[in-house]
């Protein structure tokens, strides 16, 4: 069983992850906080981090090259789909058909349109000059019994039906990660995570505005090319490729 490091605060449990990491901190383990006074997620915008959901962060060792390192948030993506599926079974209540992935990192719960956040995950690496490879940390952060007062759509598990602690969310997420990532192999079947991301993401033809650096582009979403960028065709009818950039629905 892989150790946590549960705290009751911390600033960031990715920073906490990662310092613990660099440090020799024998990997792989988990930091877990009960909330966080510095959460952060993409391009380092805010993370609001109430007690009682999920702040949760994965440090290991991968042995690929960033490129491959680079699928490790639709590999999370997929795990903790999987994990809420799990923990949906026997509660009749629990809206599990509502929630997706949207790309690259993102939970929602919703129609196209009118979707609401519901969690994300952020991925930071770094090189292993002491043993190889890459240290990366996969970071979890998931509204589980309430949501923070922001601009944007957001909701939480409890308001979708789901009777569960963050305790237990996480349990099932330790779980399902470490599943996920063996199916993975590091890149070799990414094929198979692929195939899995695309039944419970954003479905084919969703119609999305997709914002990377300078570029704004609108079209529709064409799936996950064979490295997990994503593929949308753009009101001219020509397939463009992303690797990075936020998606609207």
């Amino acid at each position: 069983m892989t150790r946590v490091f549960h705290l009751a605060e911390t600033g960031s449990t990715n920073a906490q992850a990662m310092a613990r990491a660099v440090a020799g901190e024998p990997l792989p383990f988990w930091v877990s906080a009960e909330r966080q006074t510095a959460g952060k997620g993409r391009s380092g915008r805010e993370w609001v981090s109430d007690a009682g959901n999920l702040h949760a962060s994965l440090a290991l060792r991968l042995n690929c090259d960033q490129k491959r390192a680079s699928q490790l948030s639709l590999v999370a993506g997929v795990a903790l789909i999987d994990a809420l599926g799990a923990l949906s079974a026997g509660q009749s209540a629990a809206k599990i058909d509502q929630i997706r992935l949207k790309w690259p990192n993102d939970i929602v719960a919703g129609a196209d349109g009118n979707s609401a956040k519901l969690g994300g995950i952020l991925i930071e690496t770094t090189c292993d000059f002491g043993c190889g490879g890459l240290i990366c940390v996969i970071g979890f952060g998931l509204n589980v019994v309430s949501c923070p007062t922001v601009e944007r759509k957001v909701t939480h598990l409890a308001e979708l039906g789901f009777r569960v602690t963050q305790g237990l969310v996480h349990a099932a997420l330790a779980a399902s990660i470490e599943s996920a990532l063996t199916l993975w192999a590091e890149g070799e079947n990414f094929a198979a995570i692929r195939a899995r991301w695309l039944e419970v993401g954003m479905p084919v033809g969703s119609s999305i505005r997709v914002h990377a650096g300078d570029t704004i582009a609108e079209g529709q979403f064409g799936g996950l090319d064979n490295d997990g960028a994503l593929l949308m065709k753009d009101l001219s009818g020509r397939i463009v490729r992303f690797t990075f950039g936020d998606v609207t629905l």
